[in-house]
């Protein structure tokens, strides 16, 4: 299949698209007789999605001209806006989605959608457990505000997260996507199998965009405790190299003791090992991309005894920097 038969397939009306186009009211035709169940409040089509274990996903392009009320599925949900836009209302509040937008929902997110338009195109996935906790990168690698996120999308009681990330028409996201849809409507023997790779490299890169620009992401965690760790982590984070407790205990008004117990609490960690954390990940970078001194590296990361440095680095990346680093250099070698 070519790119432009693959814009063409997915723009061409559906039987089930003329008919709604043609009911003066599609919504009760299609979800008449629907499970529902009460979701913070709100009474929520159920969507049960049966042997999703099994298959790992399911993709599909959602049907046009026609509005969903409150609704859940039994997964984890990424939708992707191939073309158009579209709008949400989730929570009271309205999020409008452009071209090249992704948002992950998860399972206990009630939410409605208004019609798609004509050139409206949305891409509907959903994910199993399994192979969602298989698309997040290496904890060594990723961000820990990231990190933190995408535990609490996944790993939630109530399930009540969403994440949207404006990708801005970033040209990777588009031809990822693209690239996933074209090995999946082929249909050849592994296209589910390629169709996963592909979502293992889509995933982290929609965190790399999420952690270069949280301003014009959308997130809510289940709790508003998740919501201000997210906060905090991501302080820590920025601020990485000089800060000290009393620095985040300021910005976010606590007491350095009440802050402590906080982090402990809702994050499951110290302030001490997230910012070390952050500065590793920092550390790591510098090793990989540069051919600066490993003593210049942990001075500006944020680290003022080497030995310390050392002994962190090891047990992080079970190899010393100059291990790491020279392993780098050989996988660079390779043909």
């Amino acid at each position: 299949m070519r790119e432009d038969e693959l814009d063409t397939m997915l723009f061409t009306l559906t039987e089930k698209e003329k008919r709604y186009l043609a009911s003066d009211n599609p919504v009760l035709e299609r979800y008449a007789g629907t499970p529902t169940k009460m979701v913070n409040g709100r009474r929520a089509m159920c969507f049960e999605l049966d042997h999703l274990d099994v298959e790992g996903l399911r993709l599909r392009r959602d049907s046009r001209f026609i509005g969903l009320p409150a609704y859940t599925y039994s997964s984890i949900n990424l939708n992707y806006i191939y073309s158009g836009q579209c709008t949400y209302e989730i929570d009271g509040q309205e999020q409008v989605l452009e071209r090249g937008d992704v948002c992950i929902f998860d399972r206990g997110v009630a939410r409605s959608k208004m019609p798609l338009g004509m050139d409206d195109i949305v891409i509907n996935i959903n994910l199993s457990d399994q192979l969602f906790r298989r698309c997040i990168p290496d904890v060594r690698t990723q961000s820990p505000a990231s990190a933190f996120l995408l535990s609490r999308i996944s790993e939630d009681s109530d399930h009540s997260g969403y994440i949207i990330f404006r990708t801005r028409g970033n040209e990777r996201i588009e031809s990822l996507f693209q690239q996933l849809l074209l090995v999946f409507y082929e249909g050849s023997a592994y296209y589910l199998q390629l169709a996963q790779a592909y979502l293992t490299v889509i995933i982290p890169q929609l965190l790399l965009l999420y952690q270069e620009g949280r301003d014009t992401s959308s997130i809510r965690l289940a709790d508003k405790e998740g919501n201000r760790m997210l906060e905090i982590i991501a302080y820590i984070e920025s601020h990485c190299e000089s800060c000290t407790l009393g620095d985040v205990a300021k910005e976010f008004g606590y007491h350095e003791k009440y802050l402590c117990a906080y982090i402990r609490k809702h994050g499951g960690t110290s302030f001490s090992e997230i910012r070390r954390d952050c500065r590793l990940r920092k550390a790591s970078w510098y090793l990989r991309n540069t051919d600066w001194h490993i003593e210049d590296v942990l001075g500006m990361v944020g680290y003022g005894n080497r030995s310390q440095f050392y002994r962190d680095f090891r047990h992080a990346f079970s190899m010393l920097p100059n291990e790491y680093r020279h392993q780098k250099g050989k996988m660079d070698e390779l043909p």
